[in-house]
Parts: structure tokens; sequence; C-alpha cells
């Protein structure tokens, strides 16, 4: 019985360590693509990072990303959507930069950003995005 217990202690906190490796792994930044470019867009670029806290006492997970962009079209709204959810929505300036971020609270989801997807402000056409 002892030894069972010891097992089980070892188990549960090797299987908490892991959960927490995967979290803690810390930023991960990813280079955005460009697609569908109006005139005057033509040198667009972006990255965003993705960065996991570990989770709670609950399990649940806080990720915060940060996205940059620039070369876009000057003093424009655009949209930072992931799994079809508007998270952000941010207006480059006068010389067409652009950032915003967006903190998010998972459950179970070990990669609850899978893409990154900046829209114009209309939702028409799909600017810079991480995945075809």
């Amino acid at each position: 019985m002892k030894k069972l217990v010891v097992f089980t202690i070892i188990l549960v906190v090797m299987l908490g360590l892991a959960m927490i490796s995967v979290y803690a792994a810390g930023a991960e930044k990813v280079t955005l693509e460009t697609r569908d470019l109006d005139p005057g867009e033509e040198n667009a670029s972006g990255w965003a990072i993705i960065n996991y806290t570990p989770p709670d006492e609950v399990g649940v997970v806080g990720v915060t990303v940060q996205i940059q962009v620039s070369g876009l079209l000057p003093n424009t709204p655009y949209t930072f959507y992931s799994k079809g959810v508007a998270l952000a929505e941010f207006t480059t300036n006068s010389k067409g930069k652009g950032q915003c971020h967006a903190n998010l609270s998972i459950d179970g989801d070990l990669n609850p950003v899978k893409e990154i997807n900046i829209w114009d402000y209309a939702v028409t056409r799909l600017v810079l995005h991480n995945r075809e």
C-alpha cells in the first residue's frame, strides 16, 4: 500500500512537471506571410509572439499574443482573427505600421492560437497569416 501511494505521488508530480514544461517553453515567434494585398501593401510583413503561461490551480492556461505589422496601408483599420474569432482590432499609423495584443484564457487546448489571420476591417481580404 505504501509503495502504491509513493508511486501515485511520483506519477502526479511527473505529469504536473510535464504540463508545466509544455506551457513554460516560453514565447514562440511566428512570421506572418502575405496573401491578398492591395496596391500600396507590396512590402507588407509581420510577426507574432505567442507566450504561454503555466496552468493555474484549475488548469486554465494564459496566452498572450503580440502582433507587429508593417508595410500595410496607412491609417487603416485591421482585425486579428484566430479560429474564426475576432480577438483584437488595430489601426496602422501614417507609415503603415501597427500592433495589437490579445490576452486569452484557455482550458485543455495545447495550441489555442493555431492560426493568426490579419484581415482588412471589412473582412474582405486576408492580408497576413501564418498558415496556408
